[in-house]
Parts: structure tokens; C-alpha cells; sequence
């Protein structure tokens, strides 16, 4: 899952959290990276991730929420038998 705090102007106003069950994926911690606190809008993080699944209002800005699909390879094999 990803994390974007934004003030009330669309702003990220804090670094983004990337929340992760195993190990973290390189290509998304590259690309959290690039989004810089004080710069990056809604907007451009919406041009990478899309829409939010979750938008939570608060009093100075909001937090959107994003789920990442992750690859596990043991999910295909979920069906076969050994």
C-alpha cells in the first residue's frame, strides 16, 4: 500500500509511505522517491498510480491511499498438484 499526504492545495506535504508485507519492491520505492515533498501534486502522483482506492479528508489536506498489486508466483501454482 501507498501513502500520499497532501495539504489542502493538492501539495504532498510529507514524505509517501510504502507499506509492505515482504520484501520491497525496487520499482515502486524508485518512484515514491521522485515524488518531492513540497512539489509533487496530486495530480502527478494520480498520473502514475491512478486513482486512489481510498481518499481520507482531514482538516489540513488529505491522505490518499493506494493498493499495488504484487506478483506472487505461488499463487499461480495455487491449483497444480505435486
Amino acid at each position: 500500500m501507498l501513502a500520499f499526504r497532501f495539504n489542502t492545495t493538492g501539495v504532498l506535504s510529507v514524505a509517501p509511505a510504502y507499506i509492505v508485507q515482504g520484501p520491497p519492491n525496487d520499482f515502486y520505492m524508485k518512484r515514491i522517491g521522485s515524488f518531492i515533498r513540497g512539489r509533487a501534486t496530486s495530480h502527478d502522483v494520480e498520473s502514475f498510480f491512478g486513482s486512489p482506492k481510498q481518499i481520507e479528508k482531514r482538516r489540513d489536506g488529505s491522505i490518499a491511499y493506494y493498493t499495488i498489486e504484487v506478483y506472487n508466483p505461488f499463487e499461480e501454482m495455487s491449483g497444480a498438484r505435486r
